[in-house]
């Protein structure tokens, strides 16, 4: 069991069995004895228990505001972390595109440097063969 916390609100006594922090429970105690005390004050033809119901009426309201607000953004976090699931999905995926293109580029170039090599050894022996048949010629016209 919890503790008994006393509370005064609008001049009337309250013992409060608290389970969690007892400073909030006084401070909640404080901001409804304030609700009453100015509805009260704005309307001196109301009684205290007409005051108390108003209060209760409006922080009723404000709570159902604020579980609105809750449910909103409880329904953004979770289109956010759908949404982030997905980014992260195609992430994975375009990273594994990027090594593709990375290998296939590699690839590429071990290929290009064959065929350089290739076509500069092809060049060679096209050379060596025109060195050859033009020295053919001049020994003859010698």
């Amino acid at each position: 069991m919890g503790d008994i916390v006393k509370l005064n609100i609008c001049g009337q006594s309250f013992k409060v069995i608290v389970e969690d922090d007892e400073d909030r429970i006084r401070s909640v105690g404080s901001k409804v004895s304030a609700k009453i005390k100015a509805l009260g004050d704005e309307n001196p033809w109301l009684s205290s228990s007409g005051a108390a119901i108003l209060s209760a009426l409006d922080y009723c309201d404000d709570l159902e505001k604020a579980n609105e607000i809750v449910e909103l953004l409880r329904n953004q976090i979770q289109d956010y972390l759908q949404s982030a699931s997905a980014n992260h999905a195609e992430q994975e995926r375009l990273q594994k595109e990027i090594e593709n293109l990375r290998n296939q580029i590699s690839d590429l170039k071990l290929k290009l440097k064959n065929q350089s090599n290739t076509d500069l050894h092809d060049k060679n022996q096209i050379s060596l063969f025109e060195q050859n048949k033009g020295g053919q010629t001049n020994g003859r016209k010698t």
